[in-house]
Formats: C-alpha cells, sequence, structure tokens
C-alpha cells in the first residue's frame, strides 16, 4: 500500500505551517482569555499581546511564500516545495516555482490550521484569519458526499485541489480515499463543528448528518465498550485496528445519544481523556 499520509517535506530544511499552527493555537487561546479577564491583565497582558503579534508575524510568512492558494470552491494551504540549502543558507532551487509548485495538504492538517485561524480571529477580531478559515471550510464543504439518501457524510482524506497536486504524467501526486486511521475524521468533524460555532460555512444541517453518520452508521450500538467503524465501512487497517473509526466528540453538545456513549467511555487516565476532560468541564459535563 503506498504511503497512507502522501508526500512529504522530510528531506527539506524547512519550517512547517502545519506545526506552527498546531503550537500556536493553544497559545492564541490562551492569550485571548488572558486579554479579556481583567484579573488577569496587570500580570500577563503585554505577554499575551507579543504572543498574537508573533502569531501574526507567521501567518504573514507563509502568506508571503505563497503558501496560500484560492481555488473555485474556497482556497487552501499548500506544503510548498522548497526549503533552506544548509550549503549556502539560500532557498532551494525550488524556490522560483512556489507561487505553482508545492502539494494540498491533506483535509485534517487543513482543518488544524483553520482551527488555529479561527482562534487568532477570536483574539484579535481581523477578518483576514476568518476569511481565510471560511474560504478552507467551503472547499472543504464542497468536498462531503452524501450517501443513504442524504443521512450520512463520507469524506476523502485528500483530494487534488490544483494543477500543482498532479505529476507531469497527469496522475495525482497521492492516493485518492478513506484513510484506514479514523483519527484523521474526528480532526475534521472538530473544526467543521468549531466552523458552525463560529458561524462559518456549516449549518446546523451538516452538524446533524455529522452526527447520524457517527451515531448510526459508524457505531456498534453498544453503550459500553463503544467501537466505531471506517466512516465509508472499509475493512479495518491492521496499523490502526483499534482506531478504525472514533467517536466525535465536539459533537457531543448537539447528540444525546452521542453525549452518553461519551460520558459512558470517558477515561481521564489516558492520553485523549486528558485532553478531552477539561473540554467536558467547560461543557458542563458532569
Amino acid at each position: 500500500m503506498p504511503d497512507p499520509d502522501g508526500p512529504s517535506s522530510s528531506s527539506l530544511f524547512a519550517s512547517s505551517l502545519l506545526g506552527e499552527a498546531m503550537a500556536l493555537r493553544p497559545v492564541v487561546l490562551m492569550a485571548a482569555e488572558i486579554l479579556r479577564t481583567p484579573a488577569l491583565q496587570p500580570r500577563w497582558e503585554s505577554p499575551a499581546r507579543r504572543y498574537l503579534e508573533v502569531a501574526a508575524q507567521l501567518f504573514e510568512k507563509w502568506d508571503a511564500r505563497g503558501a496560500w492558494r484560492e481555488v473555485k470552491e474556497g482556497g487552501l494551504w499548500i506544503q510548498p516545495p522548497f526549503g533552506i540549502d544548509r550549503a549556502t543558507g539560500r532557498w532551494t532551487a525550488e524556490y522560483a516555482h512556489r507561487a505553482t509548485g508545492g502539494f494540498s495538504h491533506p483535509d485534517n492538517k487543513e482543518n488544524e490550521i483553520a482551527l488555529w485561524l479561527l482562534a487568532m480571529f477570536d483574539a484579535t477580531g481581523q477578518g483576514v484569519y476568518r476569511e481565510r478559515a471560511a474560504q478552507w471550510f467551503r472547499l472543504m464543504r464542497s468536498r462531503l458526499k452524501l450517501r443513504e439518501g442524504g443521512r450520512y457524510l463520507v469524506w476523502n482524506y485528500w483530494e487534488p485541489a490544483g494543477p500543482w497536486d498532479y505529476q507531469p504524467d497527469g496522475a495525482p501526486k497521492h492516493w485518492v480515499g478513506v484513510h484506514p486511521n479514523g483519527g484523521y475524521y474526528r480532526m475534521d468533524a472538530a473544526a467543521m463543528t468549531a466552523a458552525f460555532e463560529h458561524g462559518v460555512v456549516f449549518t446546523r444541517e451538516d452538524i446533524d448528518r455529522l452526527a447520524a453518520t457517527n451515531r448510526e452508521f459508524m457505531w456498534n450500538h453498544q453503550l459500553r465498550p463503544a467501537k466505531f467503524q471506517r466512516i465509508d465501512g472499509g475493512r479495518a487497517d491492521p496499523r490502526w485496528k483499534d482506531s478504525p473509526g472514533l467517536l466525535w466528540t465536539e459533537l457531543t453538545p448537539y447528540d444525546e445519544t452521542l453525549r452518553q456513549i461519551s460520558l459512558a467511555n470517558h477515561n481521564p487516565a489516558t492520553w485523549d481523556g486528558i485532553s478531552a476532560t477539561p473540554w467536558f468541564v467547560s461543557r458542563g459535563a458532569r
């Protein structure tokens, strides 16, 4: 089977937009909380504003590098085709093709970047961040496919977005299909839910279809232990035999059954539980 994650920039000496977005999002969320909490401002307002300045500079860096592309259905970020030549300290030759080369990030990575942009909008009020996120979410929504008479949704891990995603012979640079790791689709569902909560692109009908997909099609209909199959119903890959599908936790406020599944199976002593528990508490779960 081909590399399930597709082309990589690991051979380049280069920074990562995805890595920076994932590292910065909690920092931006923290900064926003500081700036709206008077009791924290005397000590922490100045550092919080510096964090937001750094985040804004990094957004501008990737924008200047040509990592953003607009397409008919919206827009998305691409993995640049260049890095630093450590022998010369200059860009590699591919820098000259930065406006046309590269590789579109898979959906889950685009969604992680979009979550950072939504956090930036919340923290700064600057519309460019919301609009960039909205352009991606419009493209994301266009990739959702209805199944079972419109009851459920399915989508691919990656799809070509423009000429840069094809080899010279016309073949796509990456396979198109459903990834066997269900964790990627939980990331997608979380981002689409966040977009809905921000009034961006996704509707309550979309949220209800996502919930129905997770609840009716993917779930084994056992409260404990709850198991989930792949979003397309395909065979579980041995590499991810325990996670062909997962509970889409962020949908639990919108579906009582998913909420009950979550509460029945939640374990705060796991890696997933460590990250989910504060979110549960903030939502009033008991």
